[in-house]
């Protein structure tokens, strides 16, 4: 790794082509992590051997994939053009998000309180609903209930945040913050433990930092020994956590970087079906759960197919009809430039 960060500079003055990219690459990869994290929370209304032989492959690393993706991306925009960032990234996140924090409070007051499969959802309060919103959730407020995925959304902003006001920092300093995330990472989840303890368990913003950075440093540095060395650490550590415990934690990591190596080199042509997915796997993560609530607490459905392809259909309609139109009339209005920006959003 020393020897990694001592070239950084050297590599980052390289520079690649950005237009070389396999963008399409990466939005088939946000699809694949998106069901993966879907089919692992198919359980909470009916699993088969199937959904449980893809839940071995781990939700929250496949959330881990979408960061790091996401540190990738974002960093190819930024690094394009600083201005309107911020802007740009919101902009991108809120139709779904608002969209997702809609249907969850409809379910909660029209369905009620609602015991699923080993797991209860619970209406959540106004003050958290308006947390939600305003994106504070894991800090100020917890994730609604009727959506839990929702955590992540407020830990990528803080890392746009943190890339924003930051810019461009001693590789370095990256690369410390790297090993401190990951040191976080590793320690044991014990929540029985002292309350200073279990205070201190909860900085979530910390323990994900590490794989954000890393698709910062690879968009930034793309040489093939800080690929080797971020396959190495990330599937360390996912394999020494208790977050990620599931089997095959480290096949979800190390396809991820696999993926963001061979876009970065632009191998194999673009294709617009996997642009496409790539478009529907953000509303897919954001609705699957609300999607999989209504078909069982309302309809009686619980089939992991049927809630599966509701979901795509959902998400579908997000991308295409609320988010696809919202973008164009901004472009009208000249207040927004469309970017291939990549991400959980």
């Amino acid at each position: 790794m020393v020897d990694v960060v001592s070239k950084c500079g050297q590599v980052g003055r390289m520079g690649r082509t950005e237009t070389n990219i396999n963008w399409s690459l990466l939005g088939a990869a946000r699809f694949v992590l998106a069901i993966i994290v879907l089919t692992s929370h198919l359980s909470y209304f009916q699993g088969n051997a199937l959904t449980r032989l893809v839940e071995m492959l781990d939700s929250k690393a496949a959330v881990l994939g979408f960061l790091v993706i996401s540190g990738f991306s974002v960093t190819s925009s930024f690094d394009r053009r600083h201005d309107g960032f911020l802007k740009r990234r919101l902009l991108r996140i809120y139709p779904a998000y608002i969209f997702a924090i809609a249907i969850s409070i409809a379910l909660q007051i029209g369905v009620g309180p609602y015991h699923a499969n080993g797991i209860f959802f619970e209406g959540s309060g106004w003050i958290e609903v308006v947390g939600n919103i305003l994106l504070l959730q894991m800090y100020a407020v917890k994730a609604l209930n009727f959506n839990p995925v929702l955590w992540s959304l407020s830990i990528e902003v803080s890392y746009y945040l943190l890339l924003h006001v930051l810019g461009r920092p001693d590789p370095r300093l990256m690369f410390i913050a790297i090993a401190v995330s990951i040191v976080y990472f590793v320690l044991p989840h014990d929540l029985s433990g002292s309350k200073a303890y279990q205070a201190f368990e909860k900085l979530n913003m910390v323990r994900c930092l590490w794989p954000f950075l890393i698709g910062v440093a690879l968009s930034r540095y793309p040489s093939t020994k800080l690929y080797l060395s971020a396959a190495v650490l990330g599937t360390a550590a996912t394999l020494l956590s208790d977050w990620t415990p599931y089997p095959l934690q480290f096949v979800t990591y190390l396809l991820t970087i696999a993926a963001i190596y061979v876009a970065q080199r632009g191998w194999f042509r673009q294709s617009i079906v996997m642009d496409r997915l790539g478009d529907i796997s953000y509303p897919l993560y954001l609705v699957h759960i609300p999607t999989g609530i209504f078909l069982a607490a309302v309809l009686g459905i619980t089939s992991p197919l049927i809630i599966t392809f509701s979901a795509i259909a959902l998400a579908s309609f997000v991308a295409f009809v609320i988010e696809k139109p919202f973008r164009d009339a901004l472009v009208k209005l000249g207040s927004f430039r469309i970017q291939r920006e990549r991400s959980i959003a």
